[in-house]
């Protein structure tokens, strides 16, 4: 796998696109964070990358505009 080039314009840099990585980049941005997302996979075909948002995770992302 190549090695990922960061921009040199980035503010923080989150490692990995779950759920939680995903939000935080998302929450920094929004906030005018300037955010790179890492993740290692270069497809989301996995049981843990929310294929099922329970009610309080949907409760959230309404509340953030989502």
């Amino acid at each position: 796998m190549p090695t990922p080039m960061i921009p040199t314009d980035t503010d923080a840099v989150v490692v990995g696109a779950g759920p939680a990585g995903a939000l935080l980049a998302l929450l920094l941005a929004r906030q005018g964070v300037r955010v790179t997302l890492l993740e290692k996979y270069t497809d989301f075909d996995r049981a843990f990358r929310g294929n099922t948002l329970n009610p309080a995770t949907l409760r959230l992302l309404d509340h953030l505009g989502c």
